[in-house]
């Protein structure tokens, strides 16, 4: 059952991704060679499809928020970008390192889409605070451990910076590592 959704979600990111390439393009042989290029040269089938990693749902809710606002965009349907809002707080809670693509979108809805900014942050923060709700039930804590910066460079970061969760300790220790291995 679970290599079935696993692979469920990589089928279905697969397709959004073709449809966002066909919308882009509308080249459908474009489209199938993209579509091919990521199921087959990435890691959506060999590793995102054999189990349910958070990988895969970020995947999907990563294809989805780009398909939301391609479409978005040439049918000049800005009231759609709350749904985009949804979607970025269920891709952070899916996998929290996607807290760079969170960012990175809210500036990019900030400038491009300023009038529909308060409603994407609004509907991002609905989505948080059920989540908060429901990990208060279930576990007593608000904000699991995953969701916390920590490491052995936590004491080097100001406290507020702590707080506010805007970087993670282990973010500078994991890129030299990267870049060096």
């Amino acid at each position: 059952c679970e290599k079935a959704t696993a692979a469920a979600i990589v089928a279905l990111t697969s397709t959004i991704v073709f449809f966002t390439v066909w919308m882009a393009t509308g080249s459908y042989w474009k489209s199938l060679l993209l579509l091919i290029s990521f199921a087959y040269s990435t890691s959506a089938w060999s590793t995102a499809s054999r189990g349910l990693w958070s990988h895969g749902p970020s995947m999907l809710l990563i294809s989805a928020i780009v398909f939301v606002l391609l479409y978005s965009r040439q049918e000049h349907k800005p009231k759609l970008i709350p749904y985009v809002g949804i979607l970025t707080a269920l891709a952070y809670i899916a996998r929290p390192t996607n807290s760079v693509i969170v960012l990175l979108l809210s500036v990019y809805i900030f400038f491009c889409y300023r009038d529909q900014f308060i409603r994407f942050i609004l509907t991002g923060l609905c989505i948080a605070l059920l989540f908060a709700c429901f990990n208060k039930l279930l576990y007593g804590i608000i904000i699991l451990p995953y969701y916390v910066p920590f490491g052995i460079n936590r004491e080097l970061l100001s406290p507020w910076l702590l707080k506010l969760a805007l970087i993670n300790p282990d973010m500078t220790e994991a890129l030299w590592g990267n870049l060096i291995s």
